[in-house]
């Protein structure tokens, strides 16, 4: 049996004030489509595309296929 304990020596994750503007609209509509993160954000869609890349590469939201986008 292997025992691991996540809750020490995790990385903490740095994310911009709009990686965090986005991902707390992501996290409120569980599954949100770029046209709905863009309109709650006030964002336009072509920087949200780099911003939804760049924090799901940090790990912190999936995409679903098909535009959206969902918390980890």
């Amino acid at each position: 049996v292997l025992h691991i304990n996540v809750s020490q020596d995790l990385p903490k994750i740095e994310l911009s004030e709009t990686e965090e503007m986005i991902l707390e609209t992501v996290k409120t509509l569980v599954s949100g489509h770029i046209i709905e993160i863009a309109e709650r954000t006030g964002l336009p869609t072509y920087k949200l595309q780099g911003a939804l890349s760049a924090l799901e590469v940090k790990g912190v939201i999936t995409h679903l296929g098909g535009n959206r986008y969902a918390p980890v």
